[in-house]
């Protein structure tokens, strides 16, 4: 599979974002779908911290998982955490 079609094939999911002190935070499962040497795909996490104006911090992590309901589980539970950008990582290490 060439770069461009694994561009069309990616997609994400934004999950409805947690408010903390006036701020938006906001989680994306971001899926990049399999070579052609690999059986799953691969689910990676956005974790972005905004207020209405601009982008103060984000953090994205690659290849979180290669299992999409366990990926939705771990945004599930950085969002009732109110885990910032800062943090994530930390978190990550500690759920996997």
């Amino acid at each position: 599979m060439n770069g461009q079609a694994m561009r069309e094939k990616s997609d994400w999911r934004k999950y409805n974002p947690a408010e903390i002190n006036g701020l938006s935070l906001r989680y994306e499962v971001i899926r990049t779908p399999a070579c052609d040497d690999e059986e799953n795909d691969i689910f990676s996490i956005l974790c972005v911290l905004a207020d209405k104006y601009e982008t103060d911090d984000y953090e994205f992590i690659y290849d979180v998982t290669r299992n999409e309901q366990r990926a939705e589980e771990i945004v599930d539970i950085l969002r009732n955490g109110g885990v910032t950008p800062c943090a994530v990582r930390d978190v990550l290490a500690d759920i996997l």
